[in-house]
């Protein structure tokens, strides 16, 4: 394990970063069904496949989007504080500060849409409940 001081050094000085636009996707579809999921949209898609879907086309483009947006603006205020960074750099970090939230909407989202399905997107009484677990 390394410090993150280190980590984000090794990131800086590293060559070839090729991940970034990877866990820029998979960020953009875990903020999509997150977007999907706290607005309770689960209801105004007329089947579950079309909302998994939805996931699936506007995550990735969203991402990108959204990771190097953030970037910008990052930078732009590193810049004015004095810091010497690069645009790339922020967003290399960024993707890898995020690379949990990505990694989960690969192997976890999947187990919960496969015990929940379409209830987990909505706003059901009894998806939760506050003195037991769901059977």
């Amino acid at each position: 394990m390394e410090t993150p001081r280190v980590a984000f050094r090794r990131i800086a000085l590293a060559r070839h970063k090729n991940y970034v636009i990877l866990l820029s996707c998979l960020l953009g579809m875990a903020m999509v069904y997150l977007v999907i999921w706290l607005k309770t949209l689960g209801a105004r898609f007329p089947n579950f496949a079309l909302l998994v879907a939805a996931g699936f086309v506007i995550g990735p483009l969203a991402g990108v989007l959204f990771t190097y947006l953030f970037s910008v603006l990052v930078h732009r205020v590193g810049r004015l504080l004095g810091g010497p960074d690069r645009t790339e750099t922020c967003v290399q970090q960024w993707c890898t500060h995020r690379y949990r939230s990505s990694i989960r909407s690969c192997f976890v989202f999947p187990i919960e849409i496969a015990v929940f399905g379409p209830y987990f997107f909505s706003d059901n009484p009894l998806r939760w409940s506050s003195t037991r677990w769901p059977i």
